[in-house]
């Protein structure tokens, strides 16, 4: 029996088929002209968003992230800054039901069909200043940059990189510096043929080769994603793919064993768990200490993550300078392997006096706390929280176990492709 998802798109009232573009999971159509579509697509004008900064999407994501993040107990910031890597929920595409793919992906960035699987395959972003949680206007200028096309008949792919800015006052038609912007982020976003061959276009298979960390973490904890934390997190950014909903449509058209989770929503709980062991650090000096500062972050998404299957979220300092510092930062799946890679960079800042004070790191934006967050600390011996311990003596280099190993202990030379550009033909896997 046909899945319903294998059929056209459904029709909006008072158009007609040939109106409405058609669309199959499985499509059959011929492949296109690739230097016209480039072409295409990076003149392709993006819808300018608007958003007015209410605390209500920051106080949701915090509502529904306490369940799962051991916050501790905080005082309210009143600056009303919105948290690092919470404007994810914020500056939504507003794209009509009636224009959704079946799969409910969005065709802003898409080169349509045969290529129509969607994943996430990583990207970047700067924050160079705060966004106001004050009901003042935002606005989001985003356009695509680079189209490039990569592999062979149905193993093709097309990458798309996707540069987004966030800015306050006058819509300016171009931002001229990165000072006109608050938040730069760039997005790669990748596209892959239907497998017209098989009857679930997805692999649920692992990598070939299953990167594990050979370090281990200064600070983690174990997290297991529920289908409700799904759902919350596809409302609050306006996402109706359906493989972060639809547990059937996973397992039978795209060949996963469950719903997958968010590439956005992991990176918020790797910044948020990266601010837990910044406040754990902050809590024990002085009141004119150094205050350390998420300044940018690049990811890169290796291996898919699965609803109701534990996930281990780990941070540990690479390097620490008088005013900068970095972490690396990643998520381990089931198998133990990486299945989100990233780097952190900070900066560091001694405060006048006048202005010293207990940092803030998670109740920027989010009203009173106390009505969200009930009063616990981070317990050191509970069984989701892992602290390692090493010798800050010892430089990195001198320790044992440098790079990465695979599963089958082949040693692999390290290169911090995060710091010289995401590899995606050697990148395993992409999780949406």
């Amino acid at each position: 029996m046909p899945t319903p998802y294998s059929v056209q798109r459904m029709m909006p009232l008072g158009k007609s088929r040939t109106q409405c573009r058609q669309f199959r999971l499985h499509s059959s159509q011929p492949p296109p002209d690739l230097s016209r579509l480039r072409e295409e697509m990076i003149a392709r004008k993006l819808p300018f968003i608007t958003d007015f900064m209410t605390p209500v999407p920051a106080r949701l994501l915090k509502t529904t992230l306490v369940d799962f993040i051991p916050y501790p107990n905080i005082q309210v910031n009143h600056a009303n800054k919105l948290a690092i890597g919470y404007h994810l929920v914020y500056f939504p595409p507003q794209t009509r039901l009636s224009s959704l793919y079946a799969d409910g992906t969005d065709p802003l960035h898409s080169p349509g069909p045969p290529f129509t699987r969607r994943m996430w395959a990583g990207g970047n972003m700067k924050f160079l200043k705060p966004l106001k949680v004050d009901l003042s206007a935002f606005h989001l200028n985003e356009k695509i940059i680079d189209v490039q096309f990569k592999g062979e008949a149905d193993k093709q792919k097309i990458f798309v990189t996707i540069e987004r800015a966030i800015h306050q006052g006058n819509i300016p038609k171009k931002l001229t510096t990165d000072t006109d912007a608050h938040i730069l982020e760039t997005r790669n976003i990748v596209f892959m043929r239907e497998d017209s061959q098989s009857p679930s276009g997805g692999s649920s298979q692992l990598p070939a080769r299953l990167l594990t960390p050979t370090k281990p973490p200064d600070y983690s904890i174990r997290v297991i994603p529920t289908p409700a934390l799904l759902f919350r997190f596809s409302a609050l950014t306006f996402n109706a793919h359906a493989i972060h909903l639809d547990k059937k449509f996973c397992q039978g058209i795209e060949g996963h064993r469950n719903l997958l989770v968010h590439g956005p929503l992991t990176l918020v709980l790797m910044l948020e768990v990266l601010k837990l062991f910044l406040a754990k650090t902050d809590a024990s000096k002085p009141t004119a200490r150094p205050v350390e500062s998420i300044r940018a972050v690049e990811y890169r998404n290796l291996a898919p993550l699965y609803a109701e299957e534990e996930m281990k979220i780990c941070v540990r300092r690479k390097t620490q300078e008088t005013n900068a510092g970095s972490f690396d930062i990643w998520i381990e799946g089931k198998e133990g392997g990486y299945a989100v890679k990233g780097i952190v960079r900070t900066s560091i800042e001694v405060p006048h006096e006048k202005d010293a004070k207990q940092p803030s790191y998670f109740d920027e934006g989010v009203g009173r706390d106390k009505e969200i967050i009930e009063s616990r600390d981070i317990d050191p011996n509970s069984p989701v929280v892992e602290i390692a311990t090493r010798d800050p003596t010892i430089p990195e280099d001198e320790e044992a176990s440098v790079g990465e190993t695979s599963t089958g202990d082949e040693k692999i030379q390290e290169k911090n492709d995060l710091e010289d550009g995401v590899d995606e033909d050697h990148a395993p896997y992409f999780q949406r």
